[in-house]
């Protein structure tokens, strides 16, 4: 199980280097980052939402909604791949 944290957080970091170089190339890294983090965060959202049907449901706190904002989509799929593993 250490591997995939491991790998997840190698993931993540690659991401979001990613990202911050789009935003950069955009000349618009604001107004980018901004959307990320509220894809990222409706993205959650509806997954919690969805929760009784889906069954995957992710606890709503600091680490997790910071985690969406952050890595906007990416981040909420690690969030789920966390869950189900762990």
């Amino acid at each position: 199980m250490q591997i995939i944290k491991i790998v997840a957080i190698t993931a993540l970091v690659v991401y979001s280097i990613v990202l911050l170089a789009f935003a950069y190339k955009t000349k618009k890294t604001i107004k980018t980052l901004f959307f990320s983090a509220l894809i990222g965060i409706i993205t959650m959202t509806v997954l919690n939402l969805t929760s009784h049907y889906t069954g995957v449901y992710i606890a709503v706190n600091p680490w997790t909604v910071g985690s969406a904002a952050t890595f906007g989509i990416p981040g909420v799929v690690a969030l789920v791949t966390v869950r189900l593993f762990f």
